[in-house]
């Protein structure tokens, strides 16, 4: 009777470069695996942003084509001041998209608040809001000379901006956002997706911009230069079309 032959075991040399392998697969993979994560991100902050275009077209259409309005102090802003669930829910477009996913960016990673007066930086907890309308497009109830106020009046609802991805560091989203035809940004964008934003339009379509300059991503609060940043130009652009 023969005996039963011994399982070979593997050497150390072996099993290294087992281990060698899986590490360069793993660190082949990886990038692809981030880039496809950023991705989906991508997709759903512009689907996001689409069902509130949605909303906020279906809210002009039930209106007699008053639009929402930006401002969130105003009675009928689109939401209220404050990052709580109670100023999304109390919003005029609340009853359209009543998701609160949906007013947030899955990538925004925004975690502390800077005071106003002093720029003093703390913790915050999560932000629920992560996007804001232009106030171009609605009642500012400020100076509505520099604003449409009813759908219909929109000359260029393709090219018109409603909807932008906003960085506001102060602890909450505005609601709000505006740009001059100046040299320096009021309110600018974020870069959580590959170092661009998403951007909503006046006749619904969403689409993703990467930033052209290298110094947008660095912006950390209002009114920050950027003489002739492509970047700035082109927020002016669509934030008033009939201007260029």
């Amino acid at each position: 009777m023969k005996p039963h032959a011994r399982a070979r075991a593997f050497t150390l040399i072996e099993l290294l470069v087992v281990v060698a392998i899986i590490a360069l697969l793993i660190a082949i993979l990886m990038p692809s695996l981030s880039k496809a994560r950023e991705t989906a991100q991508m997709v759903v902050c512009s689907s996001n942003q689409h069902q509130l275009m949605v909303a906020w077209i279906t809210y002009a259409q039930g209106n007699k084509q008053k639009l929402v309005s930006p401002n969130p102090s105003e009675p009928h802003g689109w939401v209220k001041r404050d990052n709580t669930e109670q100023a999304i829910t109390e919003g005029k477009l609340y009853p359209y998209v009543n998701a609160l996913g949906v007013y947030r960016c899955s990538s925004d990673d925004r975690n502390f608040k800077i005071d106003w007066n002093t720029h003093v930086v703390s913790a915050a907890p999560p932000y629920l809001r992560s996007y804001s309308f232009s106030q171009y497009v609605g009642e500012v109830g400020v100076d509505d000379s520099d604003s449409v106020l009813q759908l219909t009046e929109i000359s260029h609802p393709a090219m018109t901006m409603v909807s932008v991805e906003e960085p506001d560091p102060r602890g909450y989203n505005n609601g709000s956002w505006i740009t001059g035809l100046g040299g320096s940004w009021i309110d600018w964008v974020a870069s959580w997706h590959r170092e661009g934003a998403t951007i909503g339009f006046a006749d619904g379509h969403v689409i993703f911009r990467p930033h052209e300059d290298p110094a947008t991503l660095e912006i950390t609060w209002f009114g920050t230069p950027a003489p002739g940043s492509p970047d700035l130009l082109y927020y002016q652009r669509i934030y008033r079309p009939d201007r260029f």
